[in-house]
């Protein structure tokens, strides 16, 4: 077990007193089977009670010893033991040292009735009172009512012991999007946390509607961006997780889920595939819930369903930085589940909402019981490609490379575009579009551009960046649509924000032939998906200027009808056959 802190005296990192907001939020009408009653730390039934109830966010090994079972089940136990101080004074700025009388022991229930009654929390839905651990098929059925319990309580108290400020001055310096240094260095923290990386409580981020994060000595208020009657701050939580159930247009896509759940670890791998069904509550009704279940067909069944109501799983690029270095320090469990190309477990997704506006196939899409995905249609695009000189295939040699010259040029861009100004197309040379497609594709994407296509003898405005998961000369483009869908801001109060609209870039699938099909038998028509081919963000031109962000398609398009953009894109490339594409 890991000891913790808890300092009574907190101090908030909001720049507003958020006091009102917390006090004032509502749950909405579903109550969970049971709930403690913080006051007497009793287990009560849910349906008796007419208040609003929080629930808890926290890292299971933080909250006892984890013990294996002696009856061969090879399951955990978590013993409770005194183990965690809680604290009345301020944390110390200079020393570790705390004042005996200042402090107690207590179990991790005991903390949390401490934290509860500092934050005057009546009721509080804690799965190790509120859940039989004991009975499996109780286990089971609260389990598939998590996404209930969590998005209907009025918030969702998360516990970080990594988050803590030492230094009062961080107070005093305002950051651009967080609001204080303080608040900056607690995100940084919460990053690198323990609980950020478990599977369960991305679920619970995703499904909550508002979260109040406690650390060691400070707290902070965040809600979802779309909600326009409480101060946040533009940060990790609000932009890609706590809107993904809060968004105005509905709920979020697949692929934000997955941008994180690949980067996931779970004490028992059923939980991984358990929490992100969660996060789609009617994927129930096609998995196996039992902790019976073989592991692997319950990875499986979930992809092949998923994957067949919502393409963006497809959108995904490379996982790397420029450097070849893995962009996450956690380990991806879902390289160890065989999972195929088409899930995007070896690349990374996108950050924002993606949705399949327009497609060009001949029949849906499917997916057949070895896990293949089937895409037939008579509209594909064959392209070479070059890899980035200073990206992580490079094919030149690093000290011939220039890499001062492209720091510089990126920082002259990110310059540019702080004060509203773009690259011009029409003037600029291939290394500057290169190099703010590079800038942009992170920003659009969540990934890096790896490669581009440029054609010969065509004007520099047809060149196109991709980010692969692979290193490739040729592939396939296919006529499925993609439409990311990023918010855009507005400030409320001094240092808040709120989503008051969207913007589309437009992405399509990339495919990369295979040389052998499944059990390498050296069969035509298998490929595998390895990532995205960007082309721009919308279309906006006048007689005067032409935003090369803008440009989609050849250089005479100018609409932002998905339609239109995807049969403007292959209509040279419509062959006479139906083609099938077998990917693995």
């Amino acid at each position: 077990m890991v000891n913790i802190i808890y300092c009574r005296n907190q101090r908030s990192l909001d720049l507003e007193n958020t006091s009102q907001y917390r006090l004032s939020a509502t749950s909405g009408k579903f109550r969970p089977t049971w709930l403690v009653k913080v006051s007497e730390w009793k287990k009560v039934p849910g349906k008796g009670v007419k208040e609003g109830y929080c629930t808890i966010s926290y890292c299971w090994e933080q909250s006892g010893d984890i013990v294996k079972k002696n009856d061969g089940s090879g399951e955990y136990d978590c013993i409770d033991n005194k183990g965690n101080l809680i604290i009345t004074q301020d944390y110390p700025s200079t020393n570790n040292e705390f004042h005996e009388d200042e402090m107690r022991l207590g179990t991790y229930a005991e903390f949390l009735k401490q934290l509860c009654e500092d934050f005057k929390i009546e009721y509080l839905w804690y799965d190790k009172i509120c859940i039989n651990q004991l009975e499996p098929k109780a286990k089971i059925k609260e389990i598939k009512e998590m996404h209930n319990i969590y998005s209907n309580a009025c918030y969702t108290v998360a516990f970080v012991p990594e988050v803590h400020v030492v230094d009062p001055q961080d107070f005093e310096i305002e950051h651009p999007q967080h609001g204080t240094n303080a608040r900056a260095r607690a995100i940084e923290a919460i990053l690198e946390s323990k609980w950020w990386k478990r599977s369960w409580t991305l679920e619970e981020i995703m499904v909550s509607r508002r979260m109040l994060i406690v650390g060691i000595n400070t707290n902070f208020w965040q809600t979802s961006l779309y909600s326009c009657d409480v101060p946040t701050g533009v940060n990790n939580l609000s932009t890609s997780l706590l809107d993904f159930a809060n968004q105005g247009n509905g709920r979020g896509t697949v692929n934000q889920a997955l941008q994180e759940a690949h980067f996931r670890t779970s004490t028992k791998h059923h939980d991984i595939i358990l929490s992100l069904a969660n996060v789609f509550p009617g994927m129930f009704e096609h998995i196996n819930t039992s902790y019976k279940a073989p592991v692997q067909t319950l990875f499986n069944d979930f992809y092949r369903h998923i994957a067949t109501v919502d393409h963006s799983i497809l959108c995904f690029g490379s996982s790397l930085f420029p450097s070849g270095r893995p962009r996450q320090v956690t380990e991806n469990m879902m390289r160890d589940f065989n999972l195929p190309s088409w899930s995007g477990a070896r690349g990374k997704h996108s950050l924002y909402r993606v949705t399949t506006t327009t497609t060009l196939l001949n029949t849906p899409l499917c997916i057949d019981d070895r896990m293949q995905m089937h895409i037939t249609t008579r509209y594909y695009w064959k392209i070479h490609i070059k890899p980035y000189d200073y990206g992580c295939f490079s094919r030149s040699d690093p000290n011939t490379i220039d890499h001062a010259y492209h720091a510089n040029q990126m920082k002259q861009i990110k310059s540019a575009k702080l004060n509203g100004q773009w690259t011009n197309l029409i003037t600029a040379d291939k290394e500057t579009i290169l190099t703010e497609w590079f800038s942009n594709t992170k920003i659009w994407s969540n990934s890096f551009a790896t490669h581009y296509h440029y054609r010969q003898g065509f004007p520099l405005t047809q060149l196109r960046p991709l980010s692969l998961t692979e290193d490739y000369d040729e592939c396939f483009v296919l006529p499925i649509l993609l439409d990311s869908k990023g918010p855009s801001h507005k400030q409320v109060g001094r240092r808040g924000f709120v989503a008051n609209g969207f913007n589309s870039t437009y992405f399509l699938p990339v495919f990369g032939e295979c040389s052998f099909g499944i059990n390498n038998s050296n069969t035509g028509g298998h490929y595998k998906a390895i990532g995205i081919y960007i082309l721009g963000d919308g279309v906006e031109t006048n007689n005067s200027t032409f935003h090369w962000n803008h440009c989609i398609g050849r250089d005479n398009v100018v609409t932002d009808n998905s339609e239109e953009i995807v049969k403007t894109v292959f209509d040279q490339h419509c062959h006479d056959d139906v083609k099938e594409f077998i990917i693995e």
